[in-house]
């Protein structure tokens, strides 16, 4: 993998990250401020680096290993469907929530967007090179 595309991956990756990390860490100091402690930050971030692997995965793993990298770049494209599906739905719903009337300012609209558009970029980035690769050799 060239490495603007492992970058574009890990760039999306820190955007990602810190969205998760970021609103899931302001839920629960809202939630439960009489509780709040270091370990709940961590646990965010911990969540945040679980459900962004699809984009990290591909950028750290070695090119020395050609079938492996193929492997886990295949992988990854279709975990990507998981976060991707899960953040349309919010943006939907919320959408519907504006058009309705029930919400008038879409604040949450703006980080399931971002995360959204990393996916997309990270979907498109992963695959290109592929269906490049596979027009190539036919």
């Amino acid at each position: 993998m060239r490495s603007p595309n492992r970058a574009t991956l890990l760039i999306c990756t820190v955007i990602v990250v810190g969205i998760i990390t970021y609103f899931g860490n302001g839920l629960e100091l809202m939630l439960e401020p009489e509780q709040y402690s270091i370990s709940k930050p961590v646990f965010w971030f911990t969540v945040g680096i679980v459900l962004a692997l699809p984009l990290w995965a591909p950028a750290v793993f070695p090119s020395r290993y050609p079938t492996g990298l193929k492997i886990c770049c295949w992988i990854s494209i279709v975990l990507l469907l998981y976060p991707s599906w899960h953040f349309v739905k919010g943006v939907i719903d919320i959408t519907s929530q504006i058009l309705s009337g029930i919400e008038t300012f879409p604040l949450f609209l703006i980080p399931l967007l971002a995360v959204n558009f990393c996916c997309f970029i990270s979907f498109i980035t992963l695959l290109v090179p592929k269906l490049r690769s596979r027009l190539q050799s036919t």
